[in-house]
C-alpha cells in the first residue's frame, strides 16, 4: 500500500466521505447524520468529531469519528487499526465507547486491548430496514381511544424518567443525579427538534419513540434511524412499542422520509418480533460497546 495515506478530514473531503459511505449507509447513519448537521471540523461543539480516515490514493477507503462526547463511531473495513490509533492521538478526547458493525467494535476492543471487565454495556445488535411503502400499520393504530403526536415542552418530565430508566436498564448507567441533568437536556434537544413522538391510550402517554440520525443522502432519498424506544415495564406485551414505531414512520413518510433504520440486541427478543410485525428485515449486525470508566491515550 505504498499510496495509502492516513489522515484528518476538513469539509473539502465531503464528497469523498459521501462516496464511501452511499454503499453502507445501514451501519453509517451516525457518521452521515452528524457530518450533514455538523461538517467535518471539530470545534468542540455537540454533534463535533475528529474524522480519520484512509486514502488509497484519492479514495477514502476507511474512515474512524471520534466525537464530542467521547464515543468512536466505526467505518472502516480496512486499515482499522491504523486509522484507529492516529484518531485516539489526534483527538486527546477521551474513549467512552465504540459503535459501528460488530466485527469492528470487536477488532477495536482487540488493537486496545480492552478487556470484558472493562465494559458496562456490550452487546451485537441485530441492525433492520425498511423501505417505507412497505410499512406495515399496526391495526391497533386504527382503534378510537389510540393517538400519537410529537412530544411537546410539557412532556419534558414524563420523557425524562423514561430516558433515565432506558439507560439504566438496556445500556447499564448507573440512575444518579447527573444521569437525570444530562437526560433532561437531551429532552429539551429531541422535544425542540421534533424528533420523538408519543403513543397515548385515552389520552394517557404509554410509549415513545424517536429519530436519533435523519439524513438525506441523495435527492429524493431521505432516510431515519429509530431511537429512544420506550415503553414502561407495567404497560409492555400490549403493542405499543411497534404501534409508536409504526406512527412515527406514518408521519416520517408523510414527509417525504423514504426508509428506516434500527438496530436492537440480540437477546431482545420481543422487540425483534415487534420490529418485524411492521415490516422490518434483519440486513447485518451491528454494535455498541460502552466503557465502565472512559480513558484517555
Amino acid at each position: 500500500m505504498a499510496n495509502l495515506t492516513i489522515r484528518t478530514l476538513v469539509d473539502d473531503d465531503e464528497i469523498a466521505m459521501v462516496r464511501f459511505l452511499q454503499s453502507r449507509l445501514e451501519s453509517s447513519m451516525f457518521l452521515y447524520g452528524n457530518m450533514q448537521k455538523a461538517g467535518l471540523v471539530y470545534q468542540g461543539q455537540r454533534l463535533h468529531g475528529i474524522y480519520v480516515a484512509a486514502f488509497d490514493e484519492d479514495q477514502l477507503v476507511g474512515v474512524v469519528a471520534h466525537y464530542w462526547n467521547g464515543n468512536i463511531v466505526l467505518q472502516a473495513p480496512n486499515h482499522l487499526e491504523r486509522i484507529l490509533t492516529e484518531v485516539i492521538k489526534i483527538s486527546k478526547l477521551p474513549v467512552v465507547g465504540f459503535i459501528g458493525p460488530d466485527d469492528q467494535v470487536m477488532q477495536a476492543k482487540r488493537i486496545l486491548d480492552l478487556p470484558a471487565s472493562e465494559m458496562r454495556h456490550d452487546e451485537a445488535e441485530g441492525l433492520y430496514s425498511l423501505d417505507l411503502k412497505d410499512l406495515i400499520v399496526p391495526e391497533i393504530l386504527n382503534q378510537p381511544n389510540i393517538s400519537w403526536r410529537r412530544a411537546a415542552k410539557d412532556d419534558l418530565d414524563l420523557l425524562t424518567r423514561w430516558l433515565v430508566a432506558m439507560n439504566v436498564e438496556t445500556l447499564g448507567k448507573v440512575d444518579t443525579p447527573d444521569l437525570h441533568r444530562n437526560r433532561r437536556a437531551s429532552v429539551e434537544r429531541i422535544i425542540n427538534s421534533g424528533s420523538t413522538w408519543i403513543l397515548k391510550v385515552d389520552g394517557i402517554p404509554v410509549s415513545t419513540s424517536g429519530f436519533n440520525a435523519d439524513i438525506v443522502s441523495s435527492p429524493g432519498v431521505r432516510i431515519v434511524q429509530i431511537g429512544g424506544v420506550f415503553t414502561p415495564l407495567k404497560l409492555r406485551r400490549r403493542g405499543f412499542a411497534r404501534a409508536i414505531v409504526a406512527a412515527s414512520l406514518l408521519d416520517a413518510k408523510a414527509e417525504a422520509a423514504t426508509k428506516a433504520i434500527l438496530f436492537t440486541g440480540e437477546s431482545n427478543y420481543p422487540a425483534q418480533k415487534a420490529y418485524a410485525a411492521i415490516g422490518f428485515q434483519r440486513i447485518g449486525t451491528y454494535r455498541l460497546a460502552f466503557l465502565k470508566k472512559p480513558f484517555a491515550r
